[in-house]
């Protein structure tokens, strides 16, 4: 089984736990797209070999299942509180916080991970393509109060960033998770749908 990693800092994670973060885009890799070119330039009468060799090459596909990756530590948290609620005595071994992903979820276990996501799309665009509607799919906040209706929330810091449409708010969202201007170089992205899954 695969995992995917959703950022924590800005509340994405959380947000596709809740549901209301319901898509992701992920870089299309430059090796994927010289490849795909050259297929494509032997495909020269067909005009969509290029999109297709890199759907092909997806990390993930419809219809399959994904684990989100927690941090060990995250998800005994989560299971002590559990434990406590019911009343139970509960011990973490020693041996789980000495792991690498206790806290790192780049490390931790597919198999151990207890929350799933099924990805139900895919497509290939332009990241500085996504519509308002996608925006909101991609966990961005609609505050219906003042003037800035769409925001952006930094756990870190504790602050929302407001912006006047979803459109500029996922744009804020993705140079800060990169760097300014990332957004605009419109680098190719693949477009996944997904839903949370029971374990």
């Amino acid at each position: 089984m695969k995992k995917i990693m959703f950022n924590e800092r800005y509340g994405l994670q959380q947000a596709s736990f809740d549901g209301s973060k319901t898509m992701t885009r992920r870089i299309v890799p430059d090796k994927i797209k010289k490849d795909a070119f050259v297929y494509q330039s032997h495909h020269i009468d067909d005009d969509r070999a290029y999109e297709r060799y890199i759907l092909e090459h997806a990390p993930y596909k419809v219809g399959e299942i994904v684990a989100v990756a927690q941090r060990y530590s995250q998800l005994v948290e989560e299971i002590e509180s559990l434990i406590e609620r019911l009343g139970l005595p509960f011990i973490v071994k020693e041996e789980i916080r000495k792991h690498k992903g206790w806290d790192n979820k780049m490390y931790v276990r597919a198999e151990d991970m207890p929350r799933r996501i099924k990805i139900t799309g895919l497509r290939v665009e332009g990241l500085a393509g996504i519509s308002d509607e996608d925006c909101l799919k991609e966990g961005i906040t609609h505050v219906p109060v003042g003037i800035n209706h769409f925001g952006v929330r930094d756990l870190m810091k504790g602050v929302t960033y407001y912006y006047y449409t979803p459109y500029l708010a996922y744009k804020g969202l993705i140079d800060s998770l990169n760097k300014r201007g990332f957004f605009e170089s419109n680098p190719l992205v693949y477009a996944y749908s997904y839903e949370m899954v029971e374990w």
